[in-house]
């Protein structure tokens, strides 16, 4: 059991690296400020202050800093796929894996 849920979370992070694409990234059209990469050190400076906090919690202290919800999620998928952050299930917490 405990082995198909570290496949689960391998995979899970793989269709995060597809999906990915959707996401905005520096280009002729975004400017770096424009880009989800620019909102990655607000998450992880939050996730640092506050370590094991809700996705909600989170959300409230950042809201001032990203445009809508939709922006803040491709941000925290980012930071999943890239396996800075870790997402706990049965706490439905977020916290900070470096």
């Amino acid at each position: 059991m405990i082995h198909q849920v570290k496949l689960a979370k391998q995979l899970y992070r793989i269709l995060f690296r597809v999906v990915r694409c959707s996401m905005k990234f520096p280009n002729k059209l975004y400017t770096y400020n424009e880009s989800i990469i620019s909102k990655l050190p607000i998450i992880m400076n939050e996730i640092e202050n506050h370590e094991n906090c809700s996705i909600y919690n989170l959300y409230s202290s950042v809201i001032s800093k990203f445009q809508n919800i939709t922006e803040f999620l491709d941000a925290l998928d980012c930071l999943y796929a890239l396996g800075k952050i870790e997402y706990s299930f049965d706490s439905r917490r977020v916290s900070n894996v470096i």
